[in-house]
C-alpha cells in the first residue's frame, strides 16, 4: 500500500529524535506498514482514522505503542 511505498523513501531515525513533521509507521496485523502519520510534537500525532477521520493520538497510547514500528524522514 501507499504507506509501505512511502516508507522506502525515508531515512530511519530514532523514535527518540522525532521533529515536527517525520513520519510515523505502523504495522497493524500485517507483516507490511499499514499505516502512518505524522509527528506533531510532545508525543502527538496526526492521522487518518478509518473511523474517526483524521484524528491527533499520543505515541504512548498502548495501541500505538504496540503496534508502532519505526519513524522516518523523507529523503
Amino acid at each position: 500500500g501507499p504507506s509501505y511505498s512511502i516508507s522506502k523513501e525515508c531515512v530511519l531515525i530514532s523514535d527518540t529524535d522525532l521533529n515536527e513533521g517525520d513520519l510515523l509507521f505502523f504495522k497493524i496485523n500485517e507483516k507490511k506498514v499499514s499505516h502512518m502519520g505524522m509527528y506533531l510534537q510532545n508525543g502527538k500525532f496526526i492521522h487518518a482514522s478509518t473511523k474517526a477521520g483524521v484524528v491527533i493520538s499520543d505515541l504512548q497510547d498502548p495501541y500505538y505503542k504496540k503496534y508502532f514500528f519505526k519513524a522516518g524522514r523523507l529523503k
